[in-house]
């Protein structure tokens, strides 16, 4: 029965809301509180880049058509879309937190975690199942682990998950 009062809470804030916005007026709640950590995806970027530019070195004594430069500039361009729109973030619901590392979208139920570790540069969420570890970092994916472990931890502590915190 709760599940079901606060999607009826939530859609019903939902209408008031788009209401007062028509209105000019300031809405009166969010629909789903979530809080969004960002970070970059630099290293498969870099490879793009990489192989592009390796694409041009390597076939520059051939005859250069319009194609040879598409293929290497298009390159070029998915390192710099990869860099800039596809970002990998940390999702922190109410319940769930979701994350989009490199190739897809995992969502994570607060049951399904065992423990999340925040270490210097690190958070790590280890799960139930199998022991499977899901890591991000300050050095390879750009996230501000700190503000990430402080938003974690309140996660954890309303969820009655351990939370460890190393130097």
């Amino acid at each position: 029965m709760a599940g079901k009062w606060e999607r009826q809470v939530a859609r019903s804030a939902g209408k008031v809301n788009a209401r007062r916005k028509r209105l000019g007026r300031e809405t009166i709640s969010s629909k789903g509180e979530v809080i969004r950590h960002k970070g970059r995806s630099w290293i498969f970027s870099l490879l793009l880049a990489f192989i592009g530019l390796f694409y041009m070195f390597a076939y520059w004594n051939t005859g250069r058509t319009s194609l040879y430069w598409v293929t290497v500039f298009m390159y070029l361009f998915l390192a710099v879309v990869w860099f800039v729109i596809r970002r990998p973030f940390v999702d922190i619901g109410k319940k769930t937190i979701t994350t989009r590392k490199l190739f897809g979208f995992r969502s994570i139920e607060a049951e399904n975690i065992e423990q999340i570790e925040s270490l210097k540069g690190y958070v790590i969420i280890t799960l139930k199942t199998k022991g499977t570890r899901i890591v991000f970092s300050r050095l390879t994916q750009w996230f501000n682990t700190e503000q990430l472990a402080k938003d974690l931890e309140a996660f954890a502590r309303t969820h009655r998950i351990k939370f460890v915190k190393s130097s």
